[in-house]
């Protein structure tokens, strides 16, 4: 205002000292309401910019007003906009820099060089965590986005470098050793297709994830299953809701991979009651304290009355007294004893558990009017060789001889190996990677079906609402996938290189192990449900009369330890239609 004659202006601000004074702590009271003074410079943001910015022409207007009403000095409107001008770029320069040179200094601390995959709000999100936490030592170089009308933009001083199909001359020209998947909303195959682009580029690689109950995003290592999955099915809630919805829905095996997911998908759709009995404690006690917590979290579930019982499936006495207190309208029956190679050991067990609890079961819910039995079957089913598999076809048949029960609805749900389960191969071949650095597959050309665990469950409890009478529903499970293909995989997942760091060797298949599983007996068969991948194979014509009396005779010979493997799989592939009943 002065034209930089500092004389003139220190004359001016000498004669007038006690405006000054008032200036200042007019400023300072207006600072204090928006909480500058208790901002932390290291963290200046939009917000912090807007507050000092309002703060600054409150204090101004207040001043120029104040003025105004009492005439004692005639301030100039061109001071009092250099002022406003001075102080705000003074206040957030000073605030900018300081945040700046912090910056800088982190970053030069960091060892390793990341490019960010997702030039969206959630890798900008992803940025600002990577260079502002400690607990991170790769320093940004770029973003990667599929979108090419992106490249060359800037995020924040970084350059969108290009996309993923570059991944690896990117990779040579800036050195980076690092990506960061940022796409929260991608679908699981286009998650599988950038990982696989990170893998050719020989990249670590990690995923940006946002929690569906906290809002809150967390940062893991790509899994196995971010290459195998299909992600969320898309389910007929409606069609759920009906026959979940307020119901008193009992789980067996509650506490085993495959009933404990069945479990925390039931209670999505708020069933009165849930029933979640087992014989294994400790998964049981897990369990309980998992949905102890969610409670905590989430009041929804509070309605819901949850009871953790520890019982046995042959105890027909456990049986009689659950279901006379609990009253289950649907049941989903998953306990079974599964191992393969175990269970060739001892038939006369698996015949015990998977047959004989089965039978329980059912008999339970026709006795105390269940309205929906659904049983959990496996591909091994399908043309078995061993007796774990027959002894899952033979409940099979029994779901089949007994649907027309006229009380409760049976039925049944195939599906082949589940990732993560219990005693599964993805765990085995971890623990193998991390101990001996030594893989064993037992034949090159072996394959099985996969599906997470909880894209079986979805399926599980969809299939349920479709059952009708006796079916046996099938899941599409994709394409079979080589195990050998499988550990190659979680060796470079684990950092590692295959046949380099972590070998892998041929031991030959196991006893009633076979190179390939089938999923249906008929495929031409088969028919379709509404949901694109749930299928009904062929009704077979079971009589409950001969089937009855086939069971009670191969109950004799187990008991009497007759063969129990020869015998279980000659029974599978007896005749049970009426034609046979003399």
């Amino acid at each position: 205002r002065y034209e930089y004659s500092f004389s003139e202006l220190i004359q001016h601000v000498t004669n007038r000292h006690w405006i000054i004074i008032g200036v200042i702590v007019t400023h300072l009271v207006s600072f204090y309401i928006y909480k500058i003074n208790r901002s932390l410079w290291e963290f200046v943001s939009v917000d912090e910019a807007l507050r000092v910015t309002i703060s600054v022409i409150i204090a101004d207007a207040f001043l120029y007003g104040f003025f105004l009403v009492v005439p004692i000095y005639r301030l100039s409107k061109s001071v009092l906009l250099i002022a406003l001008v001075f102080s705000i770029t003074g206040i957030l320069g000073l605030r900018i820099a300081y945040r700046y040179i912090r910056l800088r200094k982190k970053i030069s601390q960091k060892t390793e060089k990341a490019v960010i995959i997702g030039a969206g709000s959630a890798g900008n999100i992803l940025y600002r965590e990577i260079i502002n936490n400690d607990k991170y030592v790769e320093m940004v170089v770029g973003f990667i986005d599929d979108d090419h009308s992106k490249k060359g933009h800037i995020i924040d001083g970084y350059k969108i470098l290009g996309n993923t199909n570059e991944l690896i001359a990117l990779r040579n020209k800036y050195d980076f050793s690092i990506a960061y998947i940022a796409i929260p909303s991608a679908s699981k195959n286009a998650i599988r297709n950038i990982v696989l682009k990170c893998q050719e580029a020989n990249l670590k690689t990690r995923i940006m994830e946002i929690s569906e109950i906290s809002n809150k995003s967390s940062i893991r290592e790509i899994a196995i299953e971010d290459l195998l999955g299909r992600g969320e099915v898309e389910l007929d809630n409606s069609s759920i809701n009906k026959y979940l919805g307020g119901k008193r829905i009992l789980v067996t095996g509650a506490g085993g991979s495959i009933g404990s997911e069945l479990c925390r998908q039931i209670v999505k759709f708020l069933p009165s009651s849930l029933i979640m009995v087992d014989i294994y404690e400790n998964n049981l006690y897990d369990l309980q304290m998992e949905f102890d917590m969610l409670k905590r979290k989430n009041s929804e579930l509070d309605d819901i009355t949850m009871e953790f019982i520890i019982a046995s499936v042959i105890d027909q006495k456990a049986l009689n007294s659950i279901f006379d207190e609990y009253k289950p309208q649907v049941v989903y029956h998953a306990a079974a004893h599964k191992h393969v190679p175990l269970m060739e050991s001892v038939p006369r067990e698996a015949f015990i558990n998977n047959v004989y609890g089965s039978y329980r079961v059912i008999n339970a819910c026709i006795d105390h009017k269940v309205e929906k039995f659904i049983l959990i079957s496996t591909d091994k089913a399908v043309n078995p060789t061993n007796v774990m598999g027959a002894t899952k076809r033979i409940v099979e048949l029994m779901v089949q001889a007994y649907k027309n029960n006229g009380i409760t609805n049976l039925s049944a749900v195939r599906f082949g190996n589940v990732l993560n389960s219990h005693g599964s191969v993805i765990p085995l071949f971890r623990k193998q990677i991390e101990t001996d650095r030594v893989v064993t597959i037992t034949d090159p050309e072996i394959k099985r079906y996969f599906m997470t665990i909880p894209e079986a469950s979805q399926l599980v409890i969809q299939a349920g609402a479709y059952a009708n009478n006796g079916e046996i529903f099938v899941l599409d499970m994709g394409q079979p996938v080589k195990i050998l293909e499988l550990a190659e995989n979680l060796i470079r997942l684990s950092g590692l290189k295959p046949y380099d760091d972590v070998q892998i060797e041929f031991i030959g298949l196991r006893p009633g192990e076979k190179l390939f599983e089938e999923l249906v007996y008929d495929a031409e068969s088969s028919r379709k449900t509404d949901n694109d991948l749930i299928f009904i194979a062929p009704p077979e014509d079971v009589d409950v009369q001969v089937f009855e009396q086939a069971i009670n005779e191969l109950k004799e010979k187990v008991e009497n330890d007759i063969d129990v493997k020869k015998e279980l799989l000659e029974f599978i592939y007896r005749d049970f239609s009426n034609k046979f009943v003399s």
